[in-house]
């Protein structure tokens, strides 16, 4: 498969609207996907370090950020 992984990384209200919406989607077209909960007390140092470990799986195409 020529796309893989794809990872939102949404509040929860957000994900309780449009993360089943979007992993739906993912495999219909056949894309894996991985869903990312963080914390509303994230503070603004993690969020850009698991980005970064997000980034450095070559396995990764993709990121979502909302």
């Amino acid at each position: 498969m020529w796309f893989t992984p794809l990872a939102p990384v949404l509040d929860t209200s957000t994900a309780t609207t449009v993360a089943p919406r979007f992993f739906k989607m993912c495999g219909d077209l056949g894309l894996h996907s991985v869903k990312l909960e963080l914390p509303a007390a994230t503070t603004q140092e993690e969020l850009p370090a698991r980005v970064e470990e997000l980034n450095r799986d070559a396995a990764r195409h993709g990121l979502i950020v909302q």
